[in-house]
């Protein structure tokens, strides 16, 4: 692959409506993650229709309590992508000064 410049100055609209040179196209590139989201709809699917048993020995926490964790863990998660954004544009300019850097010398 080609390395892909970074517009920092692009709108926020045309910026959050890329498709190409991002994790949403690496990630639907990927059989693991159709493998984890057809997992996933066939698991909902068999519950709510009936064939996976709620007195299932191995579904133990009621759904109120999954509510909380599933806030929490969204929570974290865009927390940790934000830091994680906020340390690669850091070491982006910090390696687009060096690449100027060595060019002038």
């Amino acid at each position: 692959r080609m390395t892909f410049y970074y517009d920092a100055g692009a709108p926020l609209i045309s910026v959050a409506l890329t498709y190409s040179h991002t994790i949403v196209e690496t990630c639907f590139g990927k059989l693991e993650f159709w493998v984890l989201i057809f997992a996933n709809l066939l698991t909902t699917v068999l519950f709510r229709g009936g064939y996976i048993e709620q007195d299932n020995p191995y579904i133990q926490l009621p759904w109120g309590i999954m509510k909380i964790a599933t806030g929490l863990l969204t929570f974290f998660i865009v927390f940790y992508t934000n830091h994680c954004f906020a340390r690669y544009a850091e070491l982006y300019q910090i390696a687009r000064s060096l690449m100027g850097n060595v060019q002038e010398i």
